[in-house]
């Protein structure tokens, strides 16, 4: 059973290489300015597929003001594959949601994650999804003053 699940792991792993080299192929051959980029060399490639390695989850964070408002059948496009990474950059609600999902390689947009992982500006680990990914509810944080507190 352990070996069986090693060769599943091994072959998802390689899934993300090849859409990873296919992205990063994409924008080398229609990319003629890198300006505000850094180059998809090796480095940054290996950088990537090191992040992505071995994730089942990808992670995003919401805010809404009252629980009733989650909104699992449109969970939107931007994503991390890093928990601790999820972060909502506007809102101020009184309720902070981490979604989860499994990652499916064939449902994130290689070229758009490439992208943002070579913008230097940005400096995020953001996967891009094609369409909203199935999710559930993973972490509730209820706002207690200007921090949040995890109640579930």
């Amino acid at each position: 059973m352990k070996a069986k699940l090693e060769r599943i792991a091994k072959l998802i792993e390689s899934s993300y290489d090849k859409h990873i080299d296919k992205a990063v192929q994409y924008i080398k051959d229609n990319w003629s300015d890198y300006s505000g980029f850094m180059e998809p060399d090796e480095v940054i490639v290996r950088e990537i597929k090191d992040a992505i390695k071995g994730q089942k989850y990808i992670y995003r964070s919401i805010e809404v003001e009252s629980l009733d408002d989650i909104n699992l059948r449109d969970t939107g496009i931007y994503w991390t594959w890093d928990e601790d990474k999820a972060s909502s950059y506007w809102g101020d609600e009184d309720y902070r949601i981490i979604l989860q999902a499994k990652i499916n390689p064939s449902e994130v947009n290689w070229v758009e994650t490439v992208e943002q992982y070579i913008k230097p500006q940005y400096a995020e680990d953001e996967l891009r999804t094609k369409k909203s990914p199935k999710a559930k509810v993973y972490k509730v944080f209820k706002r207690d003053g200007k921090k949040y507190k995890e109640i579930k």
